[in-house]
């Protein structure tokens, strides 16, 4: 531990560059994941304790700003109103990857038996800005009935960003 040492750079602004590996990009979005208030010292501490590399604070700083802009998310409050989902709904399915990238699919029995009448066209529409309260990107599964009125089929949020 004596061979850690955190280098602050204040001569530098922070930018939306971020010059990390990619390897190390996906170590910081999983802490991230796991707690979004992580701070720059513990991923710098826990980088080295892991890995052995050091890593400036302004690069810390940078890759948590590009990643915040992407994560913006509260695993436990996601996890209660799932919770609460399945009380209202208890038919509904739930599906949930909390590793990176988070991604979780709902569909409740409407939506499946909607499914299986309409199974011939399939409409996939995915939100480029995140305007939920998890800043998540919303993904719909859609279909058209018999009366030319759209029907939702499932329902996707992940923090993968659709360009």
């Amino acid at each position: 531990m004596d061979e850690f040492k955190m280098v602050h750079d204040h001569k530098l602004e922070i930018d939306d560059r971020c010059f990390l590996q990619p390897e190390l990009l996906m170590f910081i979005k999983e802490m991230v994941m796991q707690d979004a208030e992580v701070r720059p010292s513990l991923i710098m501490r826990r980088l080295f304790e892991q890995t052995g590399k050091k890593i400036r604070h302004l690069d810390t700083l940078n890759a948590l700003k590009q990643i915040r802009g992407d994560v913006r998310l509260d695993m436990k409050v996601l996890m209660t109103d799932i919770d609460l989902l399945k009380k209202h709904e208890p038919d509904c399915y739930v599906a949930i990857q909390r590793s990176s990238p988070l991604i979780l699919f709902m569909q409740t029995p409407d939506m499946l038996s909607c499914l299986k009448c309409y199974p011939e066209t399939l409409l996939i529409n995915a939100s480029r800005k995140r305007k939920n309260k998890y800043g998540l990107f919303t993904i719909y599964f859609t279909t058209v009935n018999n009366y030319g009125r759209v029907v939702v089929l499932a329902i996707g949020i992940t923090n993968i960003k659709c360009r």
